[in-house]
C-alpha cells in the first residue's frame, strides 16, 4: 500500500527480496492473514486475484505483459519472474485507484473476469454486512475479530489497520445540507464531502472538526480537449486555452480558495506526489487573457467556435465550468456550451463527429490524485494514441517516454523520465489545468484518529462516550 506521502510500503507482505538482476521478485505474506469466510489467506489466493486484475486493469495488463511466470512456491510465497524489465512492480501492487488489485478466494478470483464477483469475501479489518445492506441508501461494516494488524502506526492506507469501533454504518444523504445539519445535531459522526458553500455553517462550531486530505489524495481539475477536430487539433490553439485559464480564479469559484486550492500547481502529477514536476511549466505558471488572446490570433484561429460540454449535476464541475467558458470567451474562442448531467457525459464524449455535426471540443472535469501519482495512473497520458480513449490526443514521444518509465527501475532516473513526460505534456496539451485542490471533510469532536486520507478509512478512529 501507500502511506500519506505516496511512498509504498509491504501490507499483506511480510518480507520480499528482489534478485540482482531485478527480474525476480519472492514476497512471503504475513502470518496470521484469514478471509471473512474463515479461511487462510494463501499465495494460491494471491496468485488467481492478480491474474483475474491484471485482465481488468491498464497497469496489470503492462505487468501481465513484462512477466514470464507468476507462481505460488507455497501456502504464504509468491514469486514473479519477469521476462523484460519492468520497473513498475511495487507501484502496481500498491495501486490505490481503480482497479485496485485486491486479493479475494481462489475460487472467486477464477470467476471470468468480465463477470461481476457477487459474493463478499476480504482479509481485512472490517467485515461488510451483506444482510444489512441497502443499495444507494445504507451499507454496515462490523469489526473483523480475527485480523491482525501491523506493527507500524497507520500512515495513510499504509502500516497498521486498528480498528477501535464495533460497527460503522455509512448512509447515503444526497443533500449536503441534510448532512451537514445532521452533524451539527450528532445524528452523525462523519461526512465525506462538505460542500464548499456550507462551511462557514461548520466553522466555529466547537463540536465539529474540519479538515482536508493530504499528499496525493489532493483533486486536480482539468479541461480534457478534443485533438481530433478543429481547433484543438492545432497545439498553438490548445497552448492558448491554456494560458487563458485563470487557476486561482476558478479554484475562488468552486469556493476551495487559498484554503483548500493551490493555484500554483502546474504540475500534471499531484503536487506533493513523489513525480511532481515543474518542468517546462514556465509559460503557464502566471496565465494572462491579454497573452493568450495574442496567442489564439497569431495561431489563425481568433473567433474559432468551440463546444464545450458542461456538467450540471455537480456543484464543483458546474462552477469551475462556468468561470472557463468566461475566461476562453475573453481570450477570443466563440464558446457553445452544451449541459448535461454527469452520466451523460461518459457517453456524449464517445462522439468524434466535428463541431459543426454534433461532435465537441472540450468537457470539465476533475480527477483523482490517486490517479494523477504517476504517468501510468493518469488516464490522459498512459492514453497516449489510443484510438478509443476521448480526447485522441496522440503524441508519439508521450507513448515513448512512458514505455521508457515503464521499464526503469530505478526511482531517480524514473522521476527525471517523468519530468520529461511533465515537460512534453504541457508543450503538447492533451488537458488543461484549472487547479489543485482538496475537497474538505467534516467529523465530530468525539472522534480522535482520524486520518486524512482521500476515501475515507476507519481504522485507527476512536470515539469518546
Amino acid at each position: 500500500s501507500q502511506d500519506s506521502k505516496g511512498v509504498i510500503k509491504p501490507q499483506m507482505v511480510d518480507t520480499f527480496t528482489v534478485s540482482p538482476d531485478g527480474k525476480v521478485y519472492s514476497f512471503v505474506l504475513r502470518e496470521g492473514l484469514v478471509f471473512s469466510d474463515g479461511k487462510p489467506v494463501t499465495a494460491a489466493d494471491v496468485v488467481a486475484s492478480l491474474k483475474r486484475w491484471e485482465k481488468q486493469d491498464g497497469m496489470g495488463e503492462e505487468l501481465a505483459d513484462a512477466t514470464e511466470s507468476l507462481v505460488a512456491k507455497d501456502d504464504r510465497t509468491v514469486v514473479l519472474t519477469l521476462a523484460k524489465p519492468y520497473g513498475l512492480v511495487l507501484d502496481a501492487l500498491a495501486k490505490q485507484a481503480s482497479n485496485v488489485p485486491f486479493i479475494m478466494p481462489e475460487r472467486l478470483a477464477a470467476t471470468d473476469p468480465t463477470v461481476a464477483v457477487t459474493e463478499v469475501v476480504g482479509s481485512g479489518p472490517f467485515l461488510f454486512k451483506a444482510d444489512e445492506w441497502v443499495p444507494g441508501s445504507k451499507a454496515v461494516f462490523v469489526k473483523n475479530p480475527a485480523y491482525k494488524p501491523r506493527s507500524e502506526p497507520a500512515d495513510g492506507l499504509a502500516g497498521g489497520k486498528v480498528v477501535n469501533v464495533d460497527r460503522v454504518e455509512i448512509l447515503t444523504i444526497p443533500d449536503g445540507s441534510t448532512a451537514v445539519s445532521a452533524l451539527k445535531n450528532d445524528e452523525l459522526d462523519y461526512i465525506q464531502y462538505v460542500p464548499f458553500d456550507l462551511l462557514p455553517l461548520l466553522k466555529g462550531d466547537d463540536a465539529v472538526v474540519l479538515s482536508h486530505p493530504e499528499g496525493p489524495a489532493a483533486t486536480m481539475g482539468v479541461v480534457r480537449l478534443n485533438h481530433a477536430n478543429p481547433p484543438f487539433d492545432n497545439p498553438k490553439v490548445r497552448k492558448a486555452a491554456q494560458q487563458a485559464i485563470n487557476r486561482a480564479e476558478v479554484l475562488a469559484a468552486i469556493g476551495a480558495g487559498t484554503d483548500y486550492g493551490n493555484a500554483d500547481c502546474v504540475s500534471i502529477y499531484t503536487c506533493g506526489s513523489p513525480y511532481a514536476s515543474d518542468a517546462g511549466t514556465a509559460d503557464i505558471v502566471k496565465p494572462e487573457i491579454a497573452k493568450a488572446k495574442a496567442m489564439l490570433k497569431e495561431a489563425g484561429a481568433e473567433g474559432a467556435k468551440i463546444r464545450i460540454l458542461t456538467v450540471t449535476s455537480e456543484d464543483v464541475e458546474r462552477a469551475s465550468s462556468a468561470v472557463i467558458v468566461d475566461q476562453l470567451r475573453q481570450a477570443g474562442f466563440d464558446v457553445e456550451v452544451e449541459p448535461l448531467e454527469m452520466n451523460a457525459l461518459f457517453t456524449r464524449r464517445k462522439d468524434k463527429n466535428p463541431v459543426d455535426k454534433g461532435g465537441w471540443s472540450a468537457f470539465v472535469t476533475n480527477l483523482s490524485g490517486y490517479d494523477l501519482g504517476s504517468p501510468v495512473t493518469s488516464y490522459y497520458v498512459v492514453t497516449a494514441c489510443n484510438p478509443n480513449y476521448p480526447g485522441w490526443s496522440c503524441d508519439p514521444r508521450t507513448k515513448e517516454l512512458v514505455t521508457a518509465f515503464y521499464a526503469e527501475p530505478d526511482l531517480e532516473k524514473r522521476k527525471v523520465i517523468a519530468a520529461e513526460i511533465n515537460a512534453r505534456v504541457t508543450e503538447t496539451v492533451p488537458f488543461a489545468l484549472w487547479g489543485e485542490f482538496t475537497q474538505p471533510f467534516g467529523y465530530s469532536a468525539k472522534l480522535s484518529g482520524v486520518l486524512p486520507t482521500g476515501d475515507p478509512v476507519f481504522w485507527n478512529v476512536k470515539k469518546a462516550d
